[in-house]
């Protein structure tokens, strides 16, 4: 991960950084988590306008890797806003499948407060119900493209893909 940090390109996901994340996350105890300033360096994410340039892939895995964990709450605070403000940015958000995908799967997480939540379908133009309606009905549908669920047996995962035809 080290080595990756200093050859970090902003224009790519790295993939393989990000299972190395979700894996992380899947090992016992405080002394496996990494520092708010190792996630920072590895994402290059110098200041907070750094969190907006993000990839999809990038902010759901951070926001799973961060979940509630009290030590993450600054990052993720900048996170949420990061997203607000790429659709901020953003005219016609739902032309882009990224940001479709992106809207979807923040509105779903389980770690995303309510107000970045509201603020994101409100730039949106989402929907006319009323802002905790579109939460409720998004959140119902439990996963659209990211699975949140933190007791995923990712050994079985893992083991599935390997047996998966990659056409």
């Amino acid at each position: 991960m080290n080595i990756y940090s200093r050859n970090y390109n902003h224009s790519i996901s790295n993939i393989e950084i990000l299972n190395l994340l979700i894996a992380i996350k899947k090992l016992e105890g405080d002394s496996y988590l990494l520092s708010e300033e190792k996630i920072k360096e590895y994402f290059a994410l110098e200041n907070d306008d750094d969190f907006k340039i993000l990839s999809y892939f990038q902010i759901v895995t951070l926001l799973y890797y961060i979940g509630d964990t009290k030590i993450y709450e600054h990052l993720k605070d900048n996170l949420e806003n990061g997203v607000v403000n790429k659709f901020q940015q953003e005219k016609e958000p739902f032309l882009k499948s990224e940001y479709t995908l992106l809207f979807f799967d923040f509105i779903c997480c389980p770690y995303v407060s309510a107000k970045a939540k509201k603020k994101v379908i409100t730039i949106s133009k989402y929907d006319s119900q009323s802002l905790n309606d579109v939460i409720k009905n998004i959140e119902a549908q439990k996963k659209w493209f990211m699975d949140w669920d933190s007791e995923i047996d990712l050994e079985r995962v893992i083991k599935k893909k390997e047996f998966a035809s990659s056409y």
